[in-house]
């Protein structure tokens, strides 16, 4: 899972300088990703919506062939399909945000420390220069 992956890029953000930009990129992939499945969905749900469901033939070996295939039925099971892809879709986005949020709260996070570092390193440049002159 994808998904999941990039949780676990996400937790060593930490203590690996290049997990932010990989976490980013996949960040990036995700959304395309999402996108597109997003764009095909809809041209299913498209296209379920204009298919004409034709009638059952009048000879016998027409309605057997026509009773096997399920046609009739076949309409309201894609429709069924395409809802749950709806939903998994959405749900996929719903964890994208969240693992966007984790980034950027990681990202934050990194920064501060940086940021206290590069304090620390200044106040111990001024003791060293105070001390030599």
């Amino acid at each position: 899972d994808d998904l999941r992956a990039s949780y676990q890029i996400v937790d060593t953000i930490e203590y690996d300088p290049l997990a932010l930009d990989r976490s980013r990129d996949r960040l990036c992939t995700l959304s395309k990703e999402i996108i597109i499945l997003d764009q095909i969905l809809g041209y299913l749900d498209e296209a379920l919506e204009m298919m004409e469901i034709p009638p059952e033939p009048p000879e016998q070996a027409g309605r057997s062939l026509y009773q096997r295939l399920e046609i009739s039925g076949m309409r309201d099971q894609l429709t069924r399909r395409v809802k749950d892809v709806k939903k998994i879709l959405t749900g996929s986005q719903r964890n994208l945000d969240l693992l966007r949020e984790k980034v950027e709260v990681e990202s934050q996070k990194k920064t501060f420390q940086m940021n206290l570092e590069l304090e620390k390193n200044t106040k111990q440049l001024c003791a060293l220069q105070v001390s030599n002159g």
